[in-house]
């Protein structure tokens, strides 16, 4: 934007070999901030994609851009388990772990100790309200509810410092100004995050 909100930059990720390929493509495009609601599994070489978020984070934005340096947002998944991906292991990356409307760890959302910040991603009958087909709203859970809020607030953050902050200071940022939730659901104490 120019000093009036944040741009959005959609990237369609379908077949092999693309996942890592857009994370290039917005680098060079123009964006900073990657949000991920998607998971590669077990099966899928993680190489490509790690050196792909590696291109991002050192070569999004930079001089007279909204922020120097990239920023990426991963949702943990929804396999209620500790797995995640082997390239979501950068401490650059924010993965983020689904909550209900009790700050406690959603039902079906994994967890890790390597969880960076939790966000509502809805639970049982209840979620987020998103759109869905034909221009109509509904109500929608999963991790990939919860990591929209992380990276908005990402994104709201970096539009009030337009051109004068860094990734590593937005990060901070939303890890400075979170809580601790682990009284909520002590079972997974230190694997959610703030």
């Amino acid at each position: 934007g120019s000093n009036d909100g944040v741009r959005l930059m959609s990237c369609g990720i379908i077949g092999p070999g693309s996942n890592a390929e857009y994370f290039v493509y917005a680098a060079d495009n123009g964006a900073v901030i990657s949000q991920n609601s998607w998971s590669g599994g077990p099966s899928q070489d993680a190489t490509p994609i790690k050196e792909a978020i590696d291109y991002f984070i050192a070569n999004a934005g930079g001089t007279g851009k909204a922020m120097n340096g990239g920023l990426v947002v991963f949702s943990m998944g929804n396999n209620n388990s500790e797995f995640f991906d082997s390239y979501k292991a950068s401490e650059k990356i924010l993965r983020v772990v689904a909550t209900n409307n009790k700050d406690e760890r959603a039902s079906y959302s994994n967890y890790h100790v390597d969880a960076s910040i939790a966000a509502p991603g809805g639970e049982d009958q209840s979620g987020v309200i998103s759109t869905v087909l034909n221009d109509n709203y509904g109500a929608s859970r999963g991790t990939s509810m919860a990591t929209p809020h992380v990276s908005g607030v990402a994104a709201l953050i970096a539009s009030k410092a337009y051109g004068t902050i860094s990734a590593d200071e937005v990060r901070a940022i939303l890890k400075g100004t979170t809580d601790f939730i682990d009284y909520r659901s002590p079972s997974y104490s230190g694997k959610l995050g703030t």
